[in-house]
This record gives structure tokens, C-alpha cells and sequence, in this order.
């Protein structure tokens, strides 16, 4: 099972009912976002990449209430932190998911969560695909 399925299975409540959307949290990662998006992950580091999207994803699973998912992700981070820095960063890739990350974060942001989870799904398939190749 995904990720993102367990996040949305994770609650008892319907997914599309969210009362835990950090709408602040979100807008500044959205704000983040849009900044690597439009020419700053061409020049920002491993690290900083990294840590951006990290912060995006804590925040999304933080919107799950479960307190398990978060702390699953946040391990999973922390295992992956050291190779992700020293990796050599694909710019063009690192700059279509920033672009990915802000048709999510508007797409929660409208509350339109059901098509955020199906773009999840996407956009899951296509990092794991991407992370494969390479």
C-alpha cells in the first residue's frame, strides 16, 4: 500500500472532510515551493531540496491526525537524509516537482482532496519511477 493510501485510510473520518488542513503550514511551503519552482532549484543545494520537500510531506501527513504516519515519515527522512544530500541533484527533475508540489498544495488548499489524492498517486508513481532510474 502507498503511502499516500495510508494517509488516506488512516482516519476514520472521509478524507474529503479534513479539519487538521494546516492552511498556514501549507502556504509556506507553497511560498517555498514556488521560489524552487521558478529558477531556485537550479541553484539550490542537495540539502536544501531535501529539506523543502520534507517539510512539504511532514506537513501533508501532519493533516492525516495520525500521529504513526507522521513519525513513520519522519524516520523515513532521517534514513534517507544523508543519501539524498550527496546525490548529484537533477535540476529539471527537482524543478517539475516543486511544480507538482503546487498543483498539490492548491489543490488541498481549494479543498479539492479527492483530486489531490489521485494527483498524489501520481506523482508518487512518477518520483519512485524517477528515484528507479536513476
Amino acid at each position: 500500500m502507498s503511502a499516500w493510501m495510508m494517509l488516506r485510510n488512516s482516519s476514520p473520518a472521509k478524507w474529503t472532510d479534513v479539519p487538521l488542513l494546516d492552511r498556514e503550514a501549507l502556504l509556506r511551503c507553497r511560498a517555498e515551493q514556488e521560489a524552487l519552482a521558478t529558477g531556485g532549484a537550479r541553484t539550490a543545494s542537495a540539502a536544501a531540496l531535501f529539506d523543502a520537500n520534507s517539510r512539504l510531506h511532514e506537513t501533508i501527513a501532519a493533516c492525516s491526525g495520525n500521529a504513526f504516519i507522521l513519525e513513520g515519515l519522519r524516520r523515513l527522512d532521517r534514513l534517507r537524509r544523508l543519501k539524498e544530500y550527496r546525490k548529484a541533484v537533477d535540476r529539471d527533475q527537482a524543478e517539475r516537482r516543486c511544480r507538482e508540489h503546487l498543483t498539490l498544495i492548491d489543490m488541498l488548499l481549494a479543498g479539492q482532496q479527492e483530486a489531490a489524492a489521485d494527483f498524489m498517486r501520481l506523482h508518487l508513481r512518477n518520483a519512485v519511477r524517477e528515484k528507479s532510474d536513476s
